[in-house]
């Protein structure tokens, strides 16, 4: 493993920024992208980094490929997350969303990692499923980055309403149910 992974901007072109990403995360979660194309020895990626939808080249030999077999699609409007494989439904849950003033990103992202938040009867409940989006109106939230994430809540009277700064809240169970369905790298489709 790689302790930094440097960013293109196409291949052999260093990214006009300089962003190298250090390998594991200040979490200790590995750096993970979702891989939008190969040319020879190099991928063409998505970055979890600001600005949302980023995209980059890294070295092939820089990453370890894998495939995943599911995606997440969060219907904003609908209060709905739903995890296919394929067209075939796995899992569906009401969601809460984020507010007017604090909204739930919209666009495609991944699963950067999961964590256990260590206290399953708190806030966040059990897991957090960290998304590759970040807040569109927020620079930073309760010490972090201002980046999403599908989680439990201790609060489950308010699923199906758009009461969060951004993140998409469903049942503890729920959490721990889509967990078991969407490893590093699932892709996340955030639509209104």
């Amino acid at each position: 493993m790689v302790t930094e992974v440097t960013l293109f901007d196409a291949p052999g072109v260093p990214a006009a920024d300089g962003k190298v990403l250090t390998n594991p995360t200040a979490e200790r979660l590995p750096v993970v992208f979702l891989v939008r194309e190969q040319q020879g020895e190099w991928l063409e990626v998505s970055v979890s980094a600001r600005p949302n939808g980023r995209v980059n080249w890294v070295r092939a030999a820089d990453v370890v490929l894998r495939t995943v077999p599911n995606h997440v699609l969060v219907e904003v409007g609908a209060r709905r997350g739903t995890v296919f494989h394929g067209d075939e439904v796995l899992f569906e849950t009401t969601v809460a969303v984020g507010t007017g003033a604090t909204p739930t990103p919209i666009g495609d992202f991944f699963v950067d990692g999961v964590v256990d938040t260590g206290n399953p009867g708190g806030v966040y409940g059990p897991r957090q499923v960290s998304v590759s989006g970040f807040s569109e109106v927020l620079d930073s939230f309760d010490g972090g980055v201002a980046q999403i994430a599908l989680h439990g809540t201790n609060n489950p009277g308010l699923l199906g309403q758009a009461v969060s700064n951004g993140c998409v809240r469903m049942t503890n169970d729920g959490i721990m149910d889509m967990v078991s369905l969407v490893p590093s790298g699932t892709p996340v489709k955030v639509v209104p």
